[in-house]
């Protein structure tokens, strides 16, 4: 059964495999920005903002490393 029938609002999808360090941070920071009132798309953009200006991560500004999701909303 599709997602939706099973009562998933959203999902947060990648076009392409990528680090698993980036996308557990980009999920998590991405969840963490909705429950504190965020839209969910606007908060996948502000967790993708952050990632490009953190200083933590190498290469972070990069597009191979925060473009490939995607937010799909029922």
């Amino acid at each position: 059964m599709p997602f939706a029938g099973r009562g998933a609002k959203s999902l947060l999808l990648s076009h392409w495999q990528l680090r698993d360090d980036i996308a557990a941070r980009l999920s998590i920071d991405t969840v963490r920005l909705a429950q504190s009132g965020l839209s969910r798309a606007e908060a996948l953009r502000q967790a993708q903002l952050q990632l490009i200006d953190s200083g933590d991560i190498a290469d972070a500004a990069n597009p191979k490393l925060w473009a490939p999701f995607i937010l799909i909303e029922n």
